[in-house]
């Protein structure tokens, strides 16, 4: 963000990726979903990550690598969801009403091939 004299010029990205778990390593939080601070949700959806990581992580007889693919089946419906409306907020609220602003939707590979 940088401010001028006579406005604020912000550019709001978020990032949308492919791949949350691959193997036994995995990406939560904002390395996984970042969105738009127009809900304030950000932060509770990367404790929900944790959440959900921990307990599919301590399940017993439950692999690590099916934890992994468990949690990002769980997860990604309602993250997608949060996205989608932290998107439209922005556009409704801001961008309606201020040109100068942008928010735009970033996609990302997640876990590359390379990383397992």
């Amino acid at each position: 963000m940088r401010s001028e004299p006579d406005r604020l010029c912000v550019d709001i990205k978020q990032v949308t990726t492919n791949v949350w778990a691959r193997g036994r390593v995995a990406i939560a939080g904002d390395a996984a979903h970042a969105m738009s601070p127009a809900l304030g949700q950000g932060a509770g959806a990367g404790f929900e990550d944790a959440a959900v990581l921990s307990d599919l992580l301590t399940a017993p007889g439950l692999p690590v690598e099916h934890a992994l693919a468990g949690y990002e089946q769980i997860r990604r419906p309602a993250v997608h969801d949060l996205q989608y409306r932290s998107f439209n907020a922005v556009r409704e609220l801001v961008l309606d009403k201020k040109p100068e602003f942008t928010c735009s939707l970033v996609y990302g590979p997640g876990i590359p091939a390379w990383v397992v």
